[in-house]
């Protein structure tokens, strides 16, 4: 028993220790980045913040706008209620923003609170990450195994190896946004065959919380609020429950920006007025996956996206 007993407090302090010092080692590092909250955090203003999943990541290149005052965030899987509690975090650190381009991705808006992306916790302090954390549990699927993976063993691998991958990470990235690349995507035969996922129609109710807040943060802080989709390849527009989610979206968003892809738009009846913009949804060299862009079509949709703003 004293065996045990003395096991457990060491597993306890050696949590302890990681607990304590992945902040210290990522966030100070992490200020002076090319990605990443910390990196924003640390410049205190930007004019034009993106934030959303991975499909905003694929979808934005820096080199397009010129200016320095433009800004990415990206996670994997980044849902409604963590774009709502990043951006608020950033108030609360003193970020001054002026315009705000959210990832209108439509199965984000229908699942339940989850965590994707557990780099979320590299440059985010503990209060956040409790607070994200919690909803998960609340509302999602998270329990006390959520929370030991998210504060201990999340990034542990990244420990051992930070002095070496940091940079090279660090290196792919301007400003949060991807670097150009001429990679075409996957074989037209290979998308075709590739299986849309079944998704719910109806919009998590959490979600649909956090959309409404978004809009309200925004309102309330002077923010200029924009909601984009960013080009899929046609099998998702033609799955079933897909248009039917976006029209659900962009009804609720009545009297916000919103831009969606041409394509999008021809299945729906939105309620509210849209911009739209052409894209080739056909064209398999575009994308990398069903939901992804390719290099290729990462330049092209990039610099039309960045146009129809009027960012340079």
């Amino acid at each position: 028993m004293r065996r045990l007993i003395i096991e457990v407090i060491i597993a306890i302090l050696l949590a302890s220790a990681v607990v304590a010092t992945k902040p210290i080692l990522f966030k100070s590092r992490m200020a002076t980045g090319n990605f990443g909250i910390e990196a924003l955090v640390d410049r205190g203003k930007v004019s034009h913040l993106f934030i959303g999943s991975s499909m905003f990541r694929n979808g934005m290149q820096a080199d397009d706008v010129k200016t320095d005052d433009m800004y990415l965030i990206a996670y994997d899987g980044n849902q409604p209620y963590l774009i709502y509690k990043v951006v608020s975090y950033l108030l609360k650190k003193g970020v001054k923003i002026d315009n705000l381009y959210c990832d209108m991705y439509a199965y984000a808006a229908v699942s339940k609170p989850s965590i994707f992306d557990e780099r979320i916790f590299l440059d985010t302090d503990l209060p956040f990450q409790m607070d994200v954390l919690d909803e998960v549990k609340t509302y999602g699927k998270g329990n006390f195994g959520t929370y030991y993976d998210a504060l201990v063993t999340s990034n542990i691998e990244v420990l051992a190896t930070w002095p070496i991958s940091y940079p090279l990470i660090n290196a792919r990235y301007d400003r949060g946004a991807s670097l150009p690349s001429n990679e075409k995507g996957q074989a037209a035969e290979a998308l075709l065959a590739s299986k849309v996922d079944a998704a719910p129609s109806e919009l998590d109710e959490r979600q649909l919380h956090y959309i409404n807040e978004i809009v309200k943060l925004s309102q309330e802080n002077g923010i200029n609020l924009y909601f984009i989709e960013t080009p899929k390849y046609r099998k998702v527009t033609e799955e079933t429950s897909y248009p039917v989610i976006m029209d659900k979206y962009a009804t609720l968003l009545k009297g916000t920006n919103i831009i969606m892809d041409e394509n999008t738009y021809g299945k729906i009846h939105p309620q509210t007025e849209i911009v739209k913009y052409p894209f080739d949804d056909d064209s398999a060299e575009n994308f990398s996956d069903l939901l992804h862009l390719s290099g290729v079509g990462r330049g092209l949709f990039s610099k039309r996206l960045h146009k129809l703003l009027g960012i340079s």
